[in-house]
């Protein structure tokens, strides 16, 4: 699919749930998204998840964001990072990005923790 091959491209994991859920989730390892999926179970069900691997730089984070902006069944976006290797700020910074230059326009909702994480606050 086109999703997938955005994912590969970018060296992205991409999972669609197919559960009929309404949330795009946006995480940097695989048990962080284990971890997300069983807290939003809760609450609602989720559609497709982007694992960024370790990779969160611009590039990848935008390329998740910009397909689970092009997920019809995906209604809000929500970012659960830990940020050990990169900058949290880095990564507030590359969503803010991608609002401004539209490559998103669904609602996402960003929690952050570890290096920079408090800056990152301030500027989302």
């Amino acid at each position: 699919s086109f999703k997938e091959r955005i994912a590969l491209n970018d060296g992205l994991k991409y999972v669609n749930l197919n559960d009929k859920g309404k949330i795009g989730l946006i995480c940097n390892s695989a048990g962080y998204a284990l971890a997300t999926m069983d807290l939003v179970a809760s609450y609602g069900k989720l559609a497709e998840l982007t694992d960024l691997a370790g990779n969160a730089y611009f590039e990848q984070i935008t390329a998740s964001l910009v397909i689970l902006e092009k997920s019809s069944s995906v209604k809000v976006i929500l970012v659960n990072m830990f940020c050990g290797n990169m900058w949290a700020d880095v990564v507030a910074q590359t969503v803010i990005t991608a609002f401004k230059e539209n490559y998103v326009k669904k609602p996402i909702v960003v929690r952050m923790k570890g290096v920079r994480a408090r800056e990152a606050h301030e500027l989302l």
